[in-house]
This record gives structure tokens, C-alpha cells and sequence, in this order.
């Protein structure tokens, strides 16, 4: 089997970014914005940041080890990086983290021993699709609706798509096409029906 998957909100827990996001607003532009409301939408849309500070914010955050180092795993990526080795899947992370950011990313990755063969940084917008095409994927995970909607559209082989959807406000409605998880203890009983 062969897993194709994000890497923040799927193996990285959201809320933990969300926390450093909001600790690096308040130091940089000394702005006070609470960890539940650290979406985009809602910091740039309610004129809290701009896009340019908003994008500095995640620089600040991706970009340094001393934050990435503070990020928290999934629950239950133990039990999910075992289910991985024993059944011996090929694990390949696609995120939109690039330059020192994926070094940083992959350093995470390592230091919480989770079991990847390839990480690959493609930037905010960029294209996943040919990676589940070129590693002929029998499953795809992301937390980002758009980016499974984009998946469905163009994908060329039959796939699992699984959304992790720890966060509780997040919209469910592609319940049908992709298959709804909240964490990746809900994801490996999941995988091990397959």
C-alpha cells in the first residue's frame, strides 16, 4: 500500500500552530488574536492582519526550529507510524512548506520517528495530484477541503481520500466522496479494513 498525505493537520496538530501563529502575531505586530481565531479568512478578512503580515507570521512560524520544534503530533501517530512499518507502506508526505521550511519539516518528521520514504515541498497552491499519479497511491490524506476537491477532479486512478478533520468548525460536506476522520487513531482503524 502506498500512502500519499499532507503533512500540518494531518501528522501536525493545527491547534499547536495555530498557538505559535498567535505568539508570533503578538511579538512581531504586538497584536492580540486568539489561537481559535487564527484562520486566514477571519485574520485578514476582519482587517486584524494583512496579507503580508499574515504571511510574515507563518515565515516566522515554518521558518524557525524553535517553533517547529514546539509543534505537536496527531493524536495517535504512535499507533499509525507502527501500522506504517509493520505493514510495510510506503509513506510519502506532500506539504506546502518549501526551502529551510520542508528542511525543517523533515526534521520534525524524523525527531517523532514517523516513517516517511519522500517528503516534497510544493508551496501554498501547488499541484498534488501528480504525486498520486507517480506513486500510484491507494490512499490520499489531507486536512484542506480544496485541496481534496482539486485531487478529486484530476485524479487518473482509483484512491481512498480521507479528510482529517480534527478541527470540529470544519465544513463535512464531502461526506461521500472522501471518507471523514478526526485523528490518525480514527485513520489507522480505517486503513487496516482496506
Amino acid at each position: 500500500m502506498t500512502i500519499v498525505s499532507d503533512l500540518h493537520g494531518v501528522f501536525i496538530d493545527c491547534r499547536s500552530i495555530n498557538e505559535l501563529r498567535s505568539e508570533v502575531a503578538k511579538k512581531l505586530f504586538g497584536i492580540n488574536i486568539s489561537p481559535q481565531d487564527f484562520r486566514r479568512s477571519k485574520v485578514i478578512g476582519s482587517g486584524w492582519l494583512s496579507e503580508e503580515q499574515y504571511s510574515r507570521v507563518g515565515k516566522e512560524v515554518y521558518g524557525n526550529w524553535e517553533y517547529v520544534s514546539r509543534m505537536k503530533p496527531i493524536n495517535g501517530y504512535q499507533n499509525f507510524n507502527n501500522f506504517v512499518e509493520n505493514k510495510n507502506i510506503r509513506l510519502v508526505i506532500v506539504t506546502s512548506v518549501v526551502d529551510e521550511m520542508l528542511v525543517y519539516a523533515k526534521r520534525w518528521l524524523k525527531n517523532h520517528k514517523i516513517n516517511f520514504e519522500k517528503v516534497f515541498g510544493v508551496g501554498i497552491s501547488g499541484d498534488r495530484t501528480h504525486f498520486l499519479d507517480e506513486f500510484q497511491a491507494d490512499v490520499y490524506i489531507d486536512d484542506r477541503i480544496d485541496n481534496l476537491e482539486r485531487i478529486q477532479k484530476t485524479l487518473k486512478l482509483p484512491c481512498h481520500k480521507f479528510l482529517m478533520v480534527a478541527d470540529e468548525s470544519q465544513p463535512k460536506y464531502m461526506v461521500g466522496i472522501v471518507e471523514v476522520v478526526n485523528d490518525l487513531e480514527d485513520l489507522t482503524r480505517e486503513l487496516q479494513q482496506l
